[in-house]
């Protein structure tokens, strides 16, 4: 949901009072146990666009336009075809580099280029050859002739291309590379780089050369020149590929709903040539420089390899397309997991050592690793498999977030086309927060039936677009650049600009730095805030900071090495709130260290610490933003016994006389009698009517996860999740959010939850030891219908030990048997008395009815 989280450095600031600083004086080191409070706000880095913010607007009455217009000033919505390189009606164009005014200069070879015939430069006058070569060559102008020197290998002997050649007298040189990737422009050879590009031609033009009859303006005077590069940009409309994964082995399989003769097909390509056709699931791998393409006839046992005593399959990148069905599987083994679903897909299979457009991607892993690329999709194929917002969200929302996926990807498609480093890369877009959550199948199979493509359609082409100035020879010029439309989950009431949050590079117009009201995304329909991430509390003990902040040190600097932490200050603080490069000090009892990073405040050390400490204590939550404040504790507060478990805190509970709650259907002595009344009386669960119980009744996915959450303590959750099927406002709604961030439950696919479906007794084995911190069992399995490989075998063996479960026999347990109200409130009454079934150290729920004998030290 959050853009960019890939780029969403979570921050932290403390509370200060009017000044921003926070003083205190030395505390007892037997305090250590104390709550340091955060109180932030905004989930994500918080430039550009607030999700939330965009559907607070659109509630509003706001359009997609001035949606867009507020996160995004200065920026027009513009047709993406008004550029060429997504335009296939235009011609080539020639785009033109101003790189300098020099006295000499060096073209060089990249170090990964210098092998026999993988480099070449041309040198022309007036497009007639004067020679070439593919060693690095220097060139400078004596104010009559040219001079293009290179050194033989292994020698210290100069060959000057110009030499004795009229051609090069008084004219304007070009240099052309003729083979390889890239070159590389250096002040003198192996001297400092003044850029690189790839391929292209060096147009070199002395000051005092006149064209056309007129002397240049910029180029300098006496012997100096003009340095600028050409390239051709092809207007054939981008192809999107996006990276799944980086992978030693892949299975493509159909769907199971797809299984059958002539219903689905694959073609295997090499070098533009068909290999073979395959209509059952291929696995594939790259082994000692060649693929195998393997499938399996299960009614035979025969496996078939489409690259056996293939050379076309020799050292080369792989196509594997679709040609028949609707969609493909992509698995790690043929039988899962799952990497990802897609419709109608070619699938480009990139090895790591294999050479693409000059030299091997640095991006594909190493040996016998490949890249999966899901390959040549159009824009609109594209956008619709994102999943960055809900589908079930206000239209003009999805149209905003539509026009901001679309600029966000054609900006970064447009950038790494022109990066040289990319230039041997298969994919322009990862399928991740690196770029944007690309899910493919998953969500673009709900086309029918929410609003998501049609939002897709309905801003078809549109991209926001900024003047940016260039500099060209003839001074600097304003051009369109479209805009690289930066958005984040919510911006805690205030827009960051880029400086805030990224520190190195440019702020850019567009992206503004001011208040957002809107954050919270106020529904006047419900009459309540949409937005669960506008304001957050985190609590952490000064035991905890100071172990994190001992335990993470920033490359190149000193370990802090505290013995008391006293306080932190932090102060310059931009309007955003954000902190990450904020002055931030931290006392300890006989010193103050300020965290930096090559001598510039760095508040982001703080953070880091905190994000790798919580990564090793049960759930624990770090700050979703870099924009929060901190509230130190007191030197006279006594010590709380505290437990994070995101916005509260574990209390005690212990047992309570039962209130006298009676149900008909609820027999007296029945083994469920005390479960159901305790369940009632904690608010667990009440009856399905006035005094009624109905203890036969199946229960739900939907209706499990909620009491489990309650028994939890109905902690609000932090993260959001991408299930279509939750409404917002239904009453399990957190409930299935905290337990999926808490990986207690997952959904049935990646957008859907199945809130309704019927639970099984081994399901619901599985989530309550999930719930208690997937304790190890090493026993032996008593029921003859539990599997040793099943995937709930542990939960079962947990649930025997501890007394939760006795099985529907001595010897059966009936895994797929569906959950009774009787025995789900049995199960949660049982282990609400069983602290020890929890694992060491992880919190106790608020509802558990012993907590002795249970370790919850945090540190």
């Amino acid at each position: 949901m959050l853009r960019l989280l890939l780029s969403c450095f979570l921050i932290v600031c403390f509370f200060t009072g009017h000044s921003g600083a926070h003083e205190s004086a030395p505390q007892d080191t037997n305090t250590n146990t104390r709550s340091v409070v955060l109180q932030g706000g905004g989930w994500g880095h918080g430039i550009g666009m607030s999700q939330y913010g965009a559907l607070g607007r659109a509630l509003a009455g706001h359009t997609y336009e001035q949606i867009l217009g507020f996160y995004y000033e200065q920026t027009e919505l513009t047709p993406l075809t008004d550029f060429g390189a997504f335009d296939k009606t235009r011609a080539p164009e020639v785009t033109k580099t101003f790189v300098g005014v020099r006295d000499s200069i060096t073209i060089s070879t990249p170090i990964d280029e210098t092998g026999e015939g993988q480099w070449e430069i041309t040198v022309e006058v007036n497009e007639e050859k004067i020679g070439s070569t593919s060693r690095p060559l220097t060139t400078f102008y004596d104010g009559a002739r040219w001079h293009a020197r290179y050194r033989e290998k292994d020698s210290e002997v100069w060959i000057d291309l110009c030499e004795l050649d009229p051609r090069c007298e008084n004219t304007t040189l070009e240099v052309v590379q003729t083979i390889g990737n890239r070159a590389v422009l250096e002040e003198i050879e192996d001297g400092a780089n003044i850029a690189d590009f790839y391929g292209g031609r060096y147009f070199l033009q002395p000051a005092s050369v006149a064209q056309e009859g007129v002397l240049p303006q910029n180029c300098g005077g006496g012997n100096q020149f003009c340095v600028n590069h050409s390239q051709v940009t092809h207007t054939e409309t981008h192809d999107i590929n996006v990276l799944v994964d980086v992978r030693d082995r892949i299975a493509i399989s159909t769907p199971r709903e797809e299984v059958g003769q002539d219903r689905w097909e694959l073609s295997v390509e090499a070098n533009q040539e068909l290999i073979g056709l395959s209509t059952l699931p291929l696995t594939t791998y790259y082994q000692d420089d060649r693929w195998h393409v393997r499938y399996t006839d299960k009614t035979t046992g025969t496996v078939t390899d489409l690259c056996a005593d293939e050379p076309r399959c020799e050292s080369t990148a792989l196509k594997v397309t679709q040609t028949k069905g609707t969609r493909s599987v992509v698995e790690e083994f043929e039988d899962g997991p799952n990497l990802g679903s897609y419709i109608g897909a070619t699938y480009l299979l990139q090895p790591s050592t294999v050479s693409l457009n000059g030299s091997a991607p640095d991006r594909c892993g190493s040996n016998d690793n490949f890249c999966v690329v899901v390959a040549e999709m159009d824009m609109q194929q594209y956008l619709y498999g994102i999943a960055e917002m809900s589908a079930s969200w206000h239209f003009e929302a999805l149209k905003a977030q539509a026009v901001a996926a679309r600029s966000y990807a054609a900006s970064r498609i447009t950038n790494r086309a022109r990066d040289s480093s990319w230039n041997d890369e298969p994919f322009n877009l990862y399928d991740s927060i690196n770029d944007q959550v690309f899910t493919g199948w998953a969500r673009a199979s709900g086309c029918r039936t929410n609003n998501w493509c049609a939002a897709v359609d309905e801003t078809a082409n549109e991209v926001l677009v900024h003047k940016s100035e260039v500099a060209t020879s003839e001074g600097t010029q304003q051009v369109s650049k479209i805009a690289q439309a930066f958005y984040s989950s919510s911006n805690g009431g205030h827009t960051a600009k880029p400086t805030d949050v990224w520190g190195s590079g440019a702020d850019l117009a567009y992206l503004q730095s001011k208040p957002d009201t809107y954050d919270i995304a106020y529904d006047p329909s419900l009459g309540r805030n949409r937005n669960a991430n506008a304001s957050w509390t985190r609590t952490y003990t000064v035991e905890q900071l100071q172990s994190w902040l001992n335990n993470h040190t920033e490359a190149g600097e000193q370990p802090l090495n505290l013995v008391s932490l006293q306080g932190i200050d932090v102060t310059q603080i931009p309007a955003s709130g954000r902190i990450d490069f904020a002055s931030i000090t931290v006392s300890d009892l006989d010193k103050s260290v300020t965290l930096t990073k090559r001598g510039k405040p760095y508040g982001r050390w703080l953070v880091q610490a905190i994000r790798n400490g919580c990564q090793v204590v049960n759930r624990c939550h770090s700050p979703l933003s870099s924009k929060f404040t901190i509230e130190w504790p007191s030197s006279d507060a006594s010590p709380p016994i505290t437990a994070n478990r995101g916005d509260q805190e574990t209390t005690d509970n212990t047992d309570t006389e039962p209130a006298d709650i009676s149900f008909s259907d609820v027999p007296s002595g029945a083994y469920y009698q005390q479960a159901a009344i305790w369940a009632s009386q904690v608010r667990l669960t009440t009856g399905s009517r006035p005094g009624f119980f109905d203890p036969d009744e199946t229960i739900s996915r939907a209706e499990f996860v909620e009491i489990l959450w309650r028994f939890d303590g109905s902690v609000q959750p932090t993260a959001e999740v991408n299930f279509e099927d939750i409404p917002e406002d239904a009453t399990y709604q957190p409930a299935v959010r905290l337990l999926s961030e808490y990986n207690v439950v997952k959904g049935t696919t990646p957008t859907t939850f199945s809130p309704d479906t019927t639970l099984t007794r081994a399901q619901s084995a599985a989530f309550l030891w999930r719930f208690a911190g997937r304790p190890d069992e090493d026993k032996e399995q008593i029921f003859t219908d539990v599997a040793d490989s099943a995937y709930y075998n542990t939960a079962v063996l947990w649930m025997v030990e501890h007394g939760i479960s006795t099985g529907t026999s001595p010897t059966l347990f009936s895994p797929n048997k569906t959950l009774t109200r009787a025995e789900v409130i049995t199960f949660i009454w049982r282990l609400a008395d069983r602290p020890d079934a929890f694992l060491p150290r992880l919190p106790l729920p608020p509802l558990m009815r012993s907590i002795t004998a249970h370790a919850t030290d945090l540190s």
